[in-house]
């Protein structure tokens, strides 16, 4: 038996929330039916069991994570759609919160909004939790009368960033696990089992074979100065915190990684997707072009398409259309240009913006699995080879101490 939580509404247009228990989804919705009660949201209720303990968030990350924000944008636009008012949904998620850190968080949210901020105000008054694009675009939603379309708009984009970004890192575990078991292999190999050759070649007078003098050469520095590797991953951090804030530094990086095969393609690809979904957001919640691209400028992370970005909204400042102005900063791809071009003569720039995003995330997934089927493989043959020189080594000294028996 599952539980869930939910929250409807009653025949009287009241707010019911609570956990249900039930033997699947579409029982407890049938329960609630049953009750005449309209429901919102229906999610599975956390419970104690040793995966919920497993799975509990216990970093000391940020006061609401990315999963958390998604989750509370896509319910806040249910019940503003379902016709409660703003501050009463802020009320209902606060409690509805895992965390204690996001509860407050959502009741900061609902006590400015009950002094008077607009809930944009309230969104920017944390902006190191909500980024730029997401108070715009719920500004947006509040100047054009349509703040609950203009969530859930976003919901859908913080989604897909969301399911991007955890494919991501789920195809990054197993190149790491390889790395990890490999580097381990090595270390145990160079720091203890080739030491025990050295003073039995030394005591026959004879010198450890060529191929095993340098691993083991390699081992020793690793033990000797093991203090210094703190000392270069700090240096190394100190680096690039330093080379994100330069602008001139930042500028020579994200050139690099536009240049670089397949990694350029997928920042240019991701770059592009978000331009085009953030600014389709945008101008459907009645932003004007070119504040609309003065906030997409900004959330740009490639310093490179951040600029030719802002050449763009200059041209367009003068009077030139989108699809024109994008083309003569070259550097995006030929299909987002010919779709805004579509957009623009079509009078649906917007609609047809929102649809480039979707081309471009299923791309950019696409071009992820083949960027993982090529990693896998490579980091293999690579680590195959080290650990195999290293094997050598050892083998090495095994026949030489053969031959001095």
């Amino acid at each position: 038996m599952e539980r869930f939580r939910f929250i409807a509404l009653d025949a009287a247009g009241h707010v019911q929330q609570g956990v249900l228990p039930a033997s699947s989804e579409d029982a407890a919705r049938s329960r609630l039916e049953a009750k005449d009660l309209t429901l919102v949201r229906l999610d599975r209720a956390r419970g104690f069991s040793l995966g919920d303990i497993l799975n509990k968030d216990i970093s000391f990350g940020p006061a609401m994570s990315r999963g958390e924000r998604a989750v509370f944008i896509d319910s806040l636009a249910s019940l503003l759609d379902a016709g409660i008012t703003l501050d009463v949904s802020l009320n209902i998620l606060a409690g509805m919160q895992s965390r204690q850190t996001a509860s407050d968080t959502v009741e900061n949210l609902l006590k400015l909004v009950r002094e008077g901020q607009s809930f944009s105000d309230a969104l920017d008054a944390h902006a190191n939790l909500f980024p730029r694009e997401m108070i715009a675009i719920v500004r947006a939603g509040e100047e054009s009368g349509r703040l609950a379309a203009a969530l859930s708009e976003l919901s859908r984009y913080l989604s897909r960033a969301n399911a991007l970004r955890q494919k991501v890192i789920a195809s990054l575990y197993y190149p790491a696990f390889l790395i990890t078991v490999a580097l381990a292999a090595i270390v145990v190999i160079v720091t203890l089992v080739l030491p025990e050759f050295e003073p039995i070649f030394a005591s026959a007078g004879q010198e450890l074979p060529l191929l095993t003098r340098i691993v083991r050469s390699f081992g020793r520095a690793l033990v000797d100065y093991y203090w210094v590797a703190p000392f270069l991953l700090g240096a190394v951090v100190l680096a690039l915190a330093h080379a994100r804030r330069d602008p001139a530094m930042r500028l020579r990086r994200d050139r690099l990684f536009l240049a670089m095969p397949l990694v350029g393609r997928l920042v240019l690809i991701g770059q592009t997707a978000m331009l085009a979904r953030v600014l389709g957001a945008l101008l459907r919640g009645g932003v004007g072009i070119v504040r609309a691209l003065d906030i997409v400028e900004g959330t740009l992370s490639n310093a490179v398409l951040a600029g030719k970005l802002r050449d763009v909204r200059n041209e367009v400042k003068r009077g030139a259309g989108l699809a024109r102005s994008l083309s003569g900063a070259g550097g995006f791809p030929i299909l987002f240009l010919q779709l805004a071009q579509v957009g623009e003569e079509a009078g649906c720039l917007d609609d047809m913006l929102v649809k480039v995003a979707d081309i471009y995330d299923e791309q950019l997934s696409l071009s992820l699995d083949r960027l993982v089927a090529i990693l896998v493989p490579a980091i293999t043959l690579v680590m195959g080879l080290v650990v195999g020189a290293i094997v050598f080594a050892v083998l090495g000294a095994t026949l030489g101490l053969n031959q001095l028996i």
